[in-house]
């Protein structure tokens, strides 16, 4: 049985969450050592709570040893998060897509946030990161595993079957050094949806470089209308390995009649005020050109729609010279 949320962690906030180790949850405690004892036995490494209800258990050693760097201190990229988590609680059966899922994080984190009502698909290209998702997937028996699909694919503009590839690390086919060759199938977010009989809802993207190609294959699911995608746009001389700049992305996103709005770098610590965000236009994007080009691993949101229909305390700014702070700011 999965140990409840309170032998885990506690003395928890809603607006809060922190990661523990189960080896040392509830110390002093006999019914909460008994469950860190269980833990350890089943190979769980941490666990991260969320809030005073929702909480992900990380069993893969390296995974784990990720959860306790990336949340020491609450969410792992606190902004991207935050906006999974309330997106995902006021559209409790939306359809989660987590292009580039490492260990399943966010998909987990959507999967708790919607009480096991989302839809959610996760795609993961690096076989190691793959076999630590899978498990940590399966560790979390609270949540419903026929609600959550894992396929091992490079998501990006074509849809083919699995050929030799080179990848190093999380890059596909980007000619390192150290560089590895071994079958990996391609597929676009577009083929994939036509394919499954699926509308995507959120769609996470997270690709070292590769968003160029991603977004290429996800035009149509762009513009859906109620579909939202959150962008990590990367620096240049990563983009630049695939042919392609953060300005050639972003106007063509424009070009395509889709909306964005600029976040800042979502890795920053945040309270529980209220989210600030810019519109992106083409004069703005014409103005900062400079300072654009310089920026790197922030997030940009895409949408059809005014992005104020799913997360309405949004402080929205139309003006400002938000681009040199590269930050979100509190509200």
């Amino acid at each position: 049985m999965t140990p409840s949320l309170d032998t885990l962690v506690t003395d928890m906030t809603p607006a809060r969450s922190r990661v523990t180790e189960p080896a040392v949850a509830g110390v002093g405690d006999k019914t909460a050592e008994s469950t860190a004892a269980r833990l350890q036995n089943m190979l769980i490494g941490a666990a991260l709570c969320v809030g005073d209800h929702d909480y992900l258990l990380f069993r893969h050693k390296s995974a784990a040893a990720w959860l306790r760097r990336c949340c020491a201190h609450g969410l792992h990229e606190p902004i991207m998060s935050r906006l999974v988590i309330e997106f995902m609680r006021r559209r409790p059966r939306a359809v989660f897509m987590d292009i580039g899922a490492l260990f399943g994080y966010f998909g987990l984190l959507a999967m708790v946030a919607s009480k096991g009502r989302a839809s959610v698909y996760l795609f993961e290209m690096n076989p190691e990161s793959l076999a630590a998702l899978e498990n940590n997937v399966l560790v979390n028996a609270h949540v419903p595993h026929d609600r959550i699909r894992v396929t091992h694919a490079a998501v990006g503009d074509v849809d083919a079957a699995a050929r030799e590839t080179h990848y190093s690390y999380f890059k596909v086919g980007a000619g390192e050094k150290d560089a590895t060759a071994a079958p990996l199938r391609f597929l676009t977010i577009d083929g994939f949806s036509k394919e499954q009989g699926i509308v995507p809802s959120l769609i996470k993207i997270d690709v070292e470089g590769y968003e160029g190609k991603v977004l290429r294959g996800a035009l149509q699911a762009l513009r859906q209308a109620g579909t939202v995608a959150l962008l990590e746009l990367h620096h240049n001389k990563v983009l630049s390995l695939y042919g392609t700049s953060r300005s050639e992305i972003l106007h063509q996103l424009l070009d395509d009649g889709l909306k964005l709005y600029y976040f800042g770098k979502h890795r920053v610590d945040i309270d529980s005020g209220r989210i600030n965000a810019v519109a992106l236009t083409r004069d703005y994007l014409q103005e900062h050109r400079d300072k654009i080009s310089l920026l790197g691993n922030d997030l940009i949101v895409i949408s059809r729609e005014d992005i104020r229909e799913h997360w309405p305390d949004l402080n929205l700014m139309t003006s400002g010279d938000v681009f040199p702070t590269g930050m979100l700011a509190r509200g």
